[in-house]
């Protein structure tokens, strides 16, 4: 357990520097948190799906189709967690 303790107390110190380190850059940059909040909010994940299938033989050929469609998902990541909500 100790061990675990002093890994991550090691590891702390170099994340705060890293997030310090893009604050300030997007801080120099004129970048604010609401421009980040729009590009984290301009996420997508789409799922293909098939509704429906037919077949059919007619004399000697076959014949079949299937419908077809996707589904959209925005990513919000507005609050605590993100979550996938439908577009």
């Amino acid at each position: 357990m100790d061990l675990n303790k002093e890994m991550r107390a090691a590891i702390s110190p170099a994340n705060k520097q890293r997030n310090s380190f893009i604050a300030d850059k997007a801080k120099t940059m004129g970048i604010t948190m609401d421009d980040i909040e729009k590009v984290m909010n301009s996420a997508y994940i789409y799922l293909p799906l098939i509704r429906g299938y037919s077949s059919q033989l007619k004399d000697s050929s076959y014949s079949a189709g299937f419908a077809a469609g996707i589904v959209w998902f925005r990513i919000v990541t507005k609050g605590e967690k993100a979550r996938a909500s439908p577009w």
